[in-house]
């Protein structure tokens, strides 16, 4: 397969020049966490739903922003061509943790690829002989990670975060049961920029006050060891979950899956055919 056959080609875009707040209501219109920045057709940046988080700062995602689009973008920014295998997508993608790689022609951007287009194409061309049935959570799950108690401060959830370059933190109380998950998109809306927090814990009271149970979501889908790889790609792809927690009978933690983890099994697959 390659990416032409699972990107989208009706691609939303935004300028540098465009207003931030702009933006934020492109994305809440077309239910997009990513827009490509183009000029004059050719892609100069990509801007995030995180990057606007970011931007927003600590007091909340109601206000009203401020800035052109230039002012939070990212770049330079990693691209893929259209007739590129689908594995050197996968392989990007999960290497260096994107969420969705702009494709262009030529240097004219024709399409994105999202990190929900891949896993996508997991479901829908099922490999035979390593088929998405054939691994169970188990197999895939990472198990070195990070984990926070509901009453942790969050700033403290933030910081650990930041150090180990996790996205997600699997939320426990004092059995070892998980009872919520804290996205970085949870602290990014309770706090705004995570790095200025850390870096001036006292310049908000209300941020330092905060815990782990003011930001986290509650009472997560959860799913067993032998849970079926399918499940686990319906779970991220349909009900747009960024990783999901693996526990044993008694609803204690043994391990997540994220999409990072599927992306690396697909690109597994699609490179051994």
């Amino acid at each position: 397969m390659k990416v032409v056959d699972v990107m989208q080609r009706n691609v939303v875009t935004v300028t540098e020049g465009d207003a931030l707040a702009l933006a934020r209501q492109l994305m809440l219109w077309r239910g997009v966490r990513h827009l490509p920045v183009v000029r004059t057709g050719r892609v100069v940046g990509m801007l995030s739903e995180r990057d606007l988080l970011s931007w927003i700062g600590p007091e909340g995602v109601q206000h009203a922003i401020e800035g052109t689009v230039e002012d939070a973008m990212k770049r330079p920014v990693e691209t893929i061509e259209p007739w590129a295998p689908l594995a050197d997508a996968a392989a990007t993608m999960s290497v260096k943790k994107l969420g969705c790689l702009p494709v262009v022609n030529e240097g004219e951007l024709v399409g994105i690829i999202t990190n929900t287009d891949l896993l996508g194409s997991m479901a829908q061309y099922p490999l035979p002989e390593a088929g998405p049935d054939t691994l169970d959570a188990g197999a895939i799950m990472t198990t070195d990670l990070q984990a926070a108690l509901s009453d942790d401060p969050l700033l403290d959830a933030a910081a650990r975060m930041f150090q180990h370059g996790s996205r997600h933190l699997p939320v426990m109380d004092g059995m070892q049961r998980v009872v919520g998950m804290l996205s970085d998109r949870d602290i990014r809306e309770a706090i705004g920029n995570p790095l200025l927090a850390l870096e001036d814990k006292t310049r908000s009271a209300r941020i330092a006050s905060l815990r782990v149970s003011d930001a986290m979501t509650r009472e997560p889908r959860t799913f067993s060891i032998d849970s079926p790889l399918s499940l686990l790609v319906g779970a991220l792809v349909e009900e747009n979950f960024g990783a999901v927690p693996v526990v044993d009978e008694e609803g204690r933690l043994l391990g997540i899956v994220s999409y990072i983890d599927l992306l690396k099994v697909l690109q597994r697959q699609l490179a051994a055919r």
